[in-house]
């Protein structure tokens, strides 16, 4: 079966890269731009998203739900596919 979703590994990847390049451009320009490595990018992605988790649980709000909403499983997410795509 294959469970690729409009050319990324999966629909929780395309989403969350759709997400992160709508609504976080410029934080994601800065962690790009302070990286020192894809694979460094790609950490810093993913300490972003589950930063951003950790503040939906303690400060609810509608944006920061619809991000997670659209997401899905965080577990899904191929963040080094993001990352490698973001700096190509």
């Amino acid at each position: 079966m294959d469970t690729k979703y409009n050319g990324w590994v999966n629909r929780e990847t395309w989403a969350c890269s759709l997400r992160l390049d709508n609504d976080f451009y410029d934080l994601k320009e800065v962690l790009k731009k302070s990286s020192k490595s894809w694979q460094d990018y790609s950490d810093k992605l993913r300490d972003l998203i589950y930063e951003m988790e950790q503040e939906l649980k303690t400060n609810p709000s509608n944006e920061l739900l619809d991000v997670f909403l659209d997401i899905g499983s965080l577990y899904r997410v191929d963040f080094d596919e993001i990352a490698k795509s973001d700096l190509n």
